[in-house]
Parts: structure tokens; sequence; C-alpha cells
């Protein structure tokens, strides 16, 4: 529909069929002046939801107008600045001078500045598909920047695969579970770079303070996932077993997790006391990877993707749990258990099975979630539910109050796994299954050269899934 009868069909719209239309509508100028005349506060909860919705993608499409504009300014100032009678220029000075244009402009530093630069020339030149997605309304800012950065270190060609591989997923992703996929899809497009860089960071490994207001101080451990993780749960550990057998929230004496983490740490290191065994972490790894046959990225629980030889380090770790997914379906084994308290082999599954809460992109870690029955558990009801791994998941605490307590419904289709919460207003939010398995591999061999008498086919038909 073009502008003109876009602006016309608005005129007729009332304000419920105005937010209608602008969720489905191309975002632009004809769509933002009709939702600037409604007032949200009549509509109904629902709509109200659908207007905010409305309202986020014309956010989109003018963060998409920006991204020309200062890529723009950037080009402009550098221009103006002059090529240093074709000189190398070793310091830089157009580009410095750009970002001191853009800062001055819109009252940011020249080291946001910078960074808004390179953002927007990537988009208008490196990743198109990323910006025309922002430019529908598709994707937020947000989630054009973690795609950016998260190939910076690739070439050209290779952060073209990975953004078209993450964006069909990133319609309906928070930025933190975009970022996850990235990870994914870096290590699978890279292996090898990623495995050096994986070798570097961790000679990189470091210890270090800085002073804090009032008295207090901050110690930063840059070490392995592993050893962090081993480290945190040891102390998260302690912290729990500390809690159970002190007094409540709201006594004296009473403290909150957190704090108690860090007493645990630091007793542990200055006193050496309450020594336990660290609880055991899983590393989900598929059996070709395992086998070294193939060399597809793992995931480590609560942390996220890693490189296959990092997985096959830790899979040789007694103090590392390794879980093997089914490399064609991507689904674990199943567990089941009849009482209602779930085994600790049935709890391990649905925590890894789901690995983050539940509720719709939140990424709370599953191993410090709770665990709910979808449907009640109670025995001799024909509608109860079981206490397997169809019936279970892990919620963090907080959407567990909201599910039990704040009008939130919860559904799951049994034949695709796929979570559905209905919120207080109406809305439905569904949630996919973890898919275990590893990004596909790229393959370096080179395309032979397509015959006269068939028609090329355009990339941006072709799913990558």
């Amino acid at each position: 529909m073009t502008p003109g009868r876009l602006a016309h069909m608005f005129e007729y719209l009332s304000c419920h069929g105005i937010v209608a239309a602008a969720l489905i509508a191309p975002p632009g100028p004809d769509v933002i002046t009709a939702l600037a005349q409604v007032d949200p506060k009549p509509l109904n909860d629902y709509l109200k939801v659908d207007f905010m919705v409305a309202i986020d993608r014309q956010k989109a499409w003018l963060d998409a107008l920006e991204q020309a504009a200062v890529a723009a300014v950037g080009d402009a100032v550098e221009t103006a600045v002059g090529d240093n009678d074709g000189k190398p220029d070793p310091h830089f000075i157009g580009l410095r001078a750009a970002h001191a244009e853009i800062a001055a402009a819109v009252r940011v530093s020249d080291c946001v500045a910078a960074d808004k630069l390179h953002v927007a020339r990537a988009l208008t030149t490196e990743l198109p598909a990323v910006q025309q997605a922002l430019t529908a309304g598709e994707i937020s800012i947000w989630h054009a920047r973690a795609i950016i950065h998260c190939t910076d270190s690739l070439s050209r060609d290779k952060a073209r695969i990975v953004a078209d591989r993450v964006l069909p997923r990133a319609r309906r992703q928070s930025v933190a579970q975009l970022r996850r996929s990235l990870k994914r899809a870096v290590l699978a497009v890279e292996p090898k770079s990623a495995a050096e860089r994986a070798k570097q960071a961790h000679a990189d490994r470091t210890l270090y303070w800085q002073p804090l207001e009032d008295g207090m101080a901050e110690l930063r451990l840059i070490a392995s996932a592993s050893e962090v993780m081993t480290i945190f749960n040891v102390a998260d550990a302690i912290a729990k077993q500390t809690k159970a057998d002190g007094p409540k929230q709201g006594e004296p004496g009473w403290l909150s997790i957190d704090a108690l983490r860090s007493d645990a740490l630091v007793a542990l290191i200055t006193q050496g006391t309450a020594i336990v065994k660290p609880p055991a972490v899983h590393v989900t790894v598929d059996l070709p990877t395992l086998l070294g046959l193939q060399h597809n990225p793992a995931e480590l629980a609560g942390y996220g993707p890693i490189p296959a030889e990092l997985a096959r380090i830790l899979t040789a770790d007694g103090r590392w749990r390794r879980m093997i997914l089914e490399p064609q379906t991507g689904d674990l084994l199943d567990l089941g258990h009849t009482s209602y308290k779930p085994s600790a082999e049935l709890s391990r599954f649905v925590k890894t099975r789901d690995r983050q809460c539940t509720f719709p992109c939140c990424q709370r870690t599953a191993d410090h979630g709770d665990l709910d029955h979808q449907r009640p558990y109670r025995p001799g009801d024909p509608n109860s539910g079981g206490t397997d791994k169809a019936n279970l998941h892990p919620p963090c605490k907080n959407h567990h109050v909201l599910k039990h307590k704040g009008r939130w419904t919860l559904h799951t289709n049994t034949e695709t796994g796929r979570r559905s919460w209905k919120s207080p207003t109406g809305h439905t939010y569904n949630v996919e299954p973890v898919d275990h398995r590893s990004e596909p591999a790229v393959d370096e061999t080179p395309e032979p050269p397509a015959t006269p008498d068939v028609p090329d086919v355009d990339a941006s038909d072709v799913c990558p899934f």
C-alpha cells in the first residue's frame, strides 16, 4: 500500500482500528501520525498492550532512519577533513573528526559516538538484511547492535551468514536470547578461530580489585568459564545451606543469598572452612562432537555455547556431568518419577532440557530456578499432573509466583513442546522448546558455477534452517 493510500485509510479508522492496523502496516510517517492521535487511556487492557507494541515498531523504523543519517554525517565529515594530500593518515584524523561531530551534535561522548558510527556503517553497508529487518520493525536497534558486535571479528561474508541464520529467530527473541544464538552461530561459522580465541582468552586470565564507596571494594576474577562456575557453585551451595539453617526473612540477622555467597567465598579463601564437594555442572554435547568426529559447539549449563575442544576437555573431567543429545532430533533422554518431589536425575534432566526459566524472554538460568508442576500434583484426581518431564518446568522464583498468584496461565503443546503463557490482558506469548543441536558448520568448499539453463536462486529466499 502506498503512503498516500495508507494515510487515507487511517483517516477513517477508530482508535481501535488504528492500533490494529499499526501492528501490520509497514512502519513509517503515516502510521506514526495516526498513532500520535490515539489516547491509550480509554483503550481496553488488550489494546493498550497492542498500542505499546505498535509504538515500539515505529521506534525501530526511526532507528533505521537514524543509521543512514549517522553514516552520512560520518562520510561527510571525513570527506570535509580531506585525505591528507593522498598520504596515509596514521592518526585517523578524519574518523576522529567524524566522531567529534556526532558527539557534539547529539550530546554524547566521543566513545559513544564512535560506536554509533560503527553500528550505522555496518548496518548500511555490511549487513543490509539486518537494516531491512530494523526498518520493517521486526527487530529493535538493540537486536541489531548485538548482531553487529558479535560478528565484528568475522569477515563480511561470514558475518552475513551468521546474520541470515539468526534473523528468523531474532524476530521473536529477547536481546539476551539473540546473543546466545549469535554465539552458537559464530562458533559454527569459525570453529577453529573460536578455539584459538578461547586459548588466548585463557592466557589473559587475571584477578584484580578496585575500591567502591562506603568502605566496600570489588574483586574481579577473569578465568575459564568452567573454573568460575565451579567457584560460584561451591559458594552457592554453602550459602544455600547457611540460609536454610539461619534466620528467616524479617528476622534479626537475616541476609540475602547474594550476601551469603560473598561471605562463603571470603571464608573459603581466608579460613579454608566449609570445604564441600562442588555440585556437578552439565555440559550438553552431541555424540559426534564428543567422539571428535565433528566440532559443533556445546552448551555449558548456566553459561552458554562453548567450543567443541573445551567441551571434550570438560566431559573428560569427573567434576562435570555430560548430557548427550540425539543429534537428529536435538532431544535428551526421558526420565520419570511418581512422587511429588522429583528425583535428582529428573530435576537435572528438566533443568538441562529447558536451560532457562520458561517464561517468555526470561534468561534466568534453570539451575537456580524452581521446579513447578504445570498442572497441580493431586494423586487420585484425573486432572492431576504427574511428576514427570512432560509436566515439570523450571521457572525462576518471580515467574513461578506470577503463575500461581499473578493471573498468568501456562499451557504446553505435548506434540511440539511449545509453551504458551496467557497474560492477565488476554495476550498469549509463545516459547519454543530448546533445540540442543548445534549450528551446522559452514561448508568452505567453493560452489561450482551455475549452469546457464538453471536460474540462480536468490539467497534471501533460502532458509538456512
